[in-house]
């Protein structure tokens, strides 16, 4: 599992707000907000990279900030504190951001942006890593019945 970057100019581009003018002040606020989420996941994701993990979860954490509802900065965020060796501390963010899964209709159950199989996996891989096996089996098996509910 790796962070995500940008490493094309266009992908940057096709996701950050350009200005013709500066009228529209609540404009301008969000996409400054969006440009900042940007370069802060693309700095986590750097130092993720270089193995400066200590600086990779600060970044995450000011991202957490922005978008306290994005799954994906949860699953970063456990996985650069279990590569810190933090194993308890991961699972706890795991489990967390799951207790905020919500059912929508039949067994479908996901978060304000969406569910991301990862979630669980990672909470599954972490309690593996503590020898918590049967939990991490459930959560394994959890992955599974997702799965076939999700497009992934």
């Amino acid at each position: 599992m790796s962070l995500t970057v940008y490493r094309r100019s266009e992908d940057l581009f096709n996701s950050t707000c350009v200005f013709t003018s500066a009228s529209n002040l609540g404009t301008s606020i969000r996409c400054a907000v969006k440009v900042t989420f940007l370069a802060l996941r693309n700095l986590a994701s750097l130092t993720h990279r270089s193995g400066e993990l200590v600086q990779s979860e600060e970044y995450l954490r000011r991202l957490l900030r922005l978008e306290p509802n994005d799954s994906y900065i949860y699953v970063s965020l456990g996985q650069v504190i279990a590569e810190q060796g933090r194993l308890s501390e991961a699972e706890e963010i795991y489990r967390y951001r799951l207790q905020e899964l919500e059912f929508v209709d039949e067994g479908t159950r996901r978060t304000d942006s969406g569910l991301t199989l990862e979630l669980p996996l990672a909470l599954g891989e972490v309690l593996s890593r503590q020898e918590k096996w049967e939990e991490a089996r459930r959560w394994f098996e959890q992955t599974i019945e997702w799965s076939s509910i999700y497009d992934a």
